[in-house]
């Protein structure tokens, strides 16, 4: 019997996945055919018949020899494209059967070479297993993740790659598709982020500023030795609490800060912001804070970099107080420069004049009454400049120098003013009395008092421009918030005007200043001396008033 054969012909590119199932079917009706080989009008129609059927099934999976048509271009056309590298290889044979052209690229092989390759034959570094037995073990493990590797090329050089393998069929073969990912930039972008991580790591270790770490939930996840430091408190006490929690924040600063920690998630940045540290022994610290994000192992944190500006605040404040200081000098000494060249010049205007009517009448030959006048004005004015010059020196030493207080009794106080009161105005009928006048009445004070009871009494005398004087000092003790004083009233007997309006010091100098600046300086003194003596004074019509704290 001779051997039987049909050999079909196809018109079009055909997928081999049918033309498998169609040589099937041909081999099923080969067994008929044996059976009819004496008969050829039964073996012609039995091919006929072969022939018909495998037309109709041509035409029956046209749409899906279409589709699958498509589908072969489409990867054809991704297959080109491809970025990564990519290897067909036979599963049984382990050849390489197709190859792109990122292949050439990444292996420095022409694809002819490559192509017809044994899989063995490509190098990995530092890999006990080939090539093959590796992508293989991915394959039957079914292992998702990706292998890393390092590939040799035909220079020799060692490229890391990423590899994806899996199963395909293709042409009713069993195939492996290998991908193979350059992925050189990603590690050096890795290296250097982890040099970077590390320098960081090593800076925030050693900073001399204070660094906190916050995660994006408001947890503090680490800090610094420098805010150990700062703050007194230890890593461990700090590290896993909530910010909010922290004791070392200040309520007033802690929603400033809050907000601050919102903004800079956003990806903003909050730069020199002066807040206030609580410190762990107690006190708080002046601080300026600067709030950032940071990326480190791939996750974003808050960054607070703190510095202590406690010195530099004290500093400042310093300066400031400093400058006010020196304005108030400043503006003081123009003040007392004024009105000291006013009265002095007043002063020698008196004394010129006076001179000058002394030689005229001593020229006419007047009677010496009046002679001894002019030089009765000539000394007046002496004695008024000599007390300008004091007032001005006790002015300068009661503002530089902080006063020295010891507990004095009021009445010998007084009483040496009287004295000094009786030698300044000899040629005037005074009288001063004290009441009550053998009553002892103590304050914390010193010899100083002399010049704030001298300086009213020389006011009232000059105010009063009667012939006759006659002054009451009143002492009595008053209780005020807490604090037992002693209240002393000095009272112009001949004017009588006592008044009902009360009026500070200051708006009495204010007068003083429009009307006759001559005894601004003293009242000046007193105004002083009795502030620093954490007392009032005040005047009420033609009457001062005083209150010291009693000493007991």
């Amino acid at each position: 019997m001779l051997p039987l054969s049909l050999t079909i012909f196809y018109s079009e590119k055909i997928p081999r996945a049918i033309i498998d199932q169609f040589n099937s079917f041909i081999f099923e009706k080969f067994t008929e055919i044996k059976e009819l080989y004496e008969d050829k009008s039964r073996v012609l129609k039995k091919l006929k018949n072969i022939y018909e059927i495998i037309l109709e099934k041509l035409k029956s999976v046209e749409p899906t020899i279409q589709a699958l048509r498509i589908a072969e271009m489409r990867y054809q056309s991704l297959f080109i494209a491809a970025r990564d590298a990519i290897l067909i290889i036979d599963r049984k044979s382990g050849i390489i059967v197709v190859a792109n052209k990122q292949a050439e690229k990444l292996l420095q092989q022409p694809l002819e070479l490559i192509i017809g390759m044994h899989s063995t034959q490509l190098k990995l570094e530092g890999e006990k297993a080939d090539f093959k037995q590796m992508i293989s073990r991915q394959i039957e493990v079914e292992i998702s993740q990706l292998i890393e590797v390092r590939i040799k090329n035909s220079s020799g050089n060692s490229i890391p790659v990423e590899i994806n393998a899996n199963e395909i069929q293709m042409g009713g073969q069993n195939l492996i598709q290998c991908i193979l990912r350059n992925i050189t930039e990603r590690k050096l972008a890795e290296k250097r982020l982890l040099d970077s991580e590390k320098k960081y790591r090593h800076l925030f270790e050693h900073s001399p500023f204070s660094i906190i770490l916050i995660n994006l939930k408001g947890i503090v996840v680490d800090c610094n030795p420098a805010v150990e430091r700062l703050l007194g408190h230890k890593r461990k006490e700090l590290v896993g609490i909530r910010y909010d929690k922290l004791s070392f924040t200040p309520q007033k600063f802690l929603k400033l800060i809050l907000e601050s920690i919102k903004i800079v998630i956003k990806g903003e940045s909050i730069t020199l912001l002066d807040v206030q540290a609580n410190k762990k022994e107690g006190g708080y610290i002046g601080v300026n804070i600067h709030l950032s994000q940071v990326i480190i192992h791939k996750e974003i944190y808050i960054q607070i970099i703190a510095n202590n500006i406690t010195e530099q605040k004290e500093i400042e404040e310093a300066l400031r107080e400093s400058e006010a200081l020196f304005h108030k000098a400043y503006d003081r000494a123009n003040f007392y420069k004024e009105l000291f060249a006013h009265d002095i010049k007043n002063i020698f205007k008196k004394i010129k004049s006076s001179v000058f009517n002394y030689r005229q009448d001593h020229k006419s030959t007047k009677k010496s009454s009046e002679l001894d006048n002019l030089l009765e004005i000539i000394k007046d004015q002496s004695q008024t400049g000599e007390k300008l010059v004091f007032n001005v020196r006790k002015l300068a030493q009661i503002e530089d120098t902080p006063l020295s207080l010891v507990k004095i009794e009021i009445n010998m106080v007084l009483q040496k003013t009287i004295k000094n009161i009786f030698k300044i105005f000899q040629d005037k009928e005074i009288i001063i009395k004290i009441y009550p006048p053998n009553k002892k009445f103590y304050v914390n004070a010193n010899e100083i008092l002399v010049d704030v009871f001298e300086n009213i009494l020389i006011y009232i005398i000059d105010y009063n421009k009667n012939q006759e004087k006659e002054i009451q000092i009143l002492i009595y003790r008053q209780f005020k918030d807490g604090i037992n004083y002693l209240k002393m009233e000095f009272v112009d007997k001949i004017i009588r005007h006592s008044g009902t309006k009360r009026e500070k010091i200051t708006q009495r100098k204010e007068k003083i200043y429009r009307d006759s600046r001559s005894m601004l300086l003293g009242l000046s003194i007193v105004d002083q001396i009795i502030n620093s003596l954490n007392g009032e004074i005040w005047v009420t019509g033609s009457n001062f008033l005083i209150i010291i704290p009693e000493a007991m």
